[in-house]
Order: structure tokens, then sequence, then C-alpha cells
């Protein structure tokens, strides 16, 4: 065999194995994509919780009087809820209220148009990786989340300005918290009496 060919064989050989590690790369990539999104998928949208379409019991929340949240002041529901609003439940020792908090800091300049209270622990206090200039309220002996009976964080849930829930749901990411306030402008009065009847 002459070396010409031993040359385009083993050329042959090498551009066979560079194919074989960029596909591997891929298939790995996309095997990364499809478990996220299985897990995406297959994960509950809500751990317990009031149902939908009932009316939430009174309860009063702390509002912080600066971004900071230093000094706070007692607000009745009634004030919190002057339109359909998402409560959204955040704990202290929660990684996906971590990885959540930052995307909603890495997108603060579009929640302007999304009537958001993170609920937390007054006793917790303010999380030192939550970014300065989310809507913080927060709950004194478990007020809200005995109200609301729930059990998951990060979840949220949509009230309208009389305390009923129009919708819930575990949040994974910004995306999902705009399907709520879609939710909560096209949850009208029909809407709502359908969505009702469905569950009768």
């Amino acid at each position: 065999m002459s070396t010409a060919w031993i040359a385009a064989f083993l050329l042959q050989w090498a551009v066979i194995v560079v194919i074989a590690i960029m596909l591997i790369g891929v298939l790995r990539r996309s095997a990364d994509a499809l478990e996220l999104a299985e897990e995406r998928v297959s994960a509950p949208t809500s751990l317990g919780g009031i149902p939908v379409a009932s009316q939430a019991p009174h309860f009063d929340v702390l509002v912080p009087t600066d971004a900071l949240a230093n000094g706070a002041h007692v607000q009745d529901a009634s004030e919190l809820l002057d339109s359909p609003t998402i409560l959204l439940f955040m704990k202290q020792h929660c990684p996906p209220c971590r990885a959540l908090a930052k995307q909603l800091g890495s997108n603060l300049g579009t929640l302007d148009d999304m009537h958001l209270r993170i609920v937390l622990a007054e006793e917790d206090g303010l999380p030192d990786w939550l970014p300065v200039g989310l809507p913080v309220i927060f709950e004194r002996d478990k007020s809200v989340t005995r109200a609301l009976q729930n059990s998951a964080s990060p979840q949220a849930y949509v009230l309208d300005t009389d305390r009923l829930v129009l919708a819930k749901r575990i949040v994974r990411s910004i995306d999902d918290l705009w399907e709520l306030q879609s939710t909560a402008h096209h949850m009208g009065g029909d809407a709502l009496a359908i969505h009702i009847s469905d569950r009768i």
C-alpha cells in the first residue's frame, strides 16, 4: 500500500473520530435538555393549598416601609388585594426559591405590570439571596399560610379583591408567573362561574 493510500486512510479515520466526538457531545446536551423537559412536565403544578374557586379567610400582612424591608406596617387583606394579586410563597432554606429569585432579579424591569407579592415569614426576615426591589410582604404566625393552607414553596396563588382563589401553581420560572398573571386578567365573573361549574 502506497504512502498516499495510508495517509488517506488515516485521514478518513481521523474525520470519523472527530464526527463521533461531536455527535456524542450533541447527544449529551440533548439528553440534558430532554431530562429537564421531562422533569418540568412530570412535576406537580401544585401541592395542596386551598382549592381554586374557594374564598380564603381574612388575613393581615406586614408590609415593609422601604425596599430594604426596614420597618413594616400592618395591612389588611382588603388593602393588599386592591386588584387581582399573585401571592408567591418563598422560604429561607429553599433552593428552588433561590433559583427563582435570581430569575426575578434579572427581570425586575418587566415585573412592574405584574401585581406580585412575595410572602415571607416574619421571623425569617429578608433572605440575603432575594434581590432588592422585589415586592415583599411578611406573614406573622403563618397567618397567610393558614389562610391559603399552603404547604409548598415556591407556590403561588392568584387572589381577587374578595380573596377568591382564581388559580394556583408551583412556580418554576418567571414564565409560570406570567401565566398566572394572564389567568388573573382573564378570570372575570363569567369565566369564574364556568370554572366553578366545571368543578361541581
